[in-house]
């Protein structure tokens, strides 16, 4: 929606009434606001001025045909669920990095996991920052749970296939250890794949590639 200061000066008039009905405003209120040329991008961006959105109701239905999950309590879905249901607990002292420096030692971290469990080959995994290998594991699950084919004769068309991962970082694990190799070793040792491996939506673009 920020984006919209860009987009105004394009904008049609009608756009900007259906905007600003949106944004709860009214009448005269609409008219002043529309020959206001920065009232579009100050009310995109001020908090607050959504509420009337979350009234308007869904016009389409989805279905979920197929799960898959990546955590410190199961690596697919039915040991997560019976372990939800039994209340086992995901938190444990910290075994994947040193803590001796650290004032906690504890934390959820994934256990038992092969990346060949999800048909994910060696040489990607060693490639992979973990949080890819994690989302294109759960990705893996949720599809053979579905159904879905998207090969060359499959079920489904891959121009009607999308990918849509919600990252935090991306691949901080590796963005940590290619800093740490340039200021102690020198750039020349920096990974040439550092960028690729650690953006926040490599993930997504590799669940793509591997789902055709």
């Amino acid at each position: 929606l920020s984006k919209l200061k860009n987009i105004e000066k394009f904008a049609n008039d009608n756009f900007k009434t259906k905007f600003y009905e949106l944004m709860g405003f009214s009448g005269n209120e609409i008219n002043r606001k529309k020959d206001n040329k920065r009232s579009i991008g100050f009310y995109t961006m001020k908090a607050g001025n959504f509420g009337n959105l979350k009234d308007k109701k869904m016009t389409k239905r989805v279905v979920v045909t197929g799960a898959g999950i990546i955590s410190p309590i199961g690596n697919d879905v039915q040991t997560y669920w019976n372990n939800l249901l039994e209340g086992v607990c995901g938190i444990d002292f910290i075994k994947s990095i040193p803590t001796d420096d650290l004032p906690v030692k504890i934390a959820g971290e994934v256990k038992d996991f092969n990346p060949a469990d999800y048909a994910i080959e060696t040489p990607f995994a060693r490639k992979q920052d973990r949080f890819t290998i994690f989302a294109v594991a759960a990705a893996w699950q949720a599809v053979k749970q579905s159904g879905l084919d998207s090969s060359e004769n499959g079920n489904i068309d891959p121009f009607r296939y999308g990918v849509y991962v919600g990252s935090g970082i991306g691949g901080f694990s590796t963005q940590a250890r290619e800093t740490e190799k340039i200021l102690k070793e020198g750039a020349k040792w920096v990974s040439p794949l550092f960028i690729p491996t650690m953006i926040a939506n490599i993930a997504a673009g590799n669940i793509a590639i591997r789902n055709n």
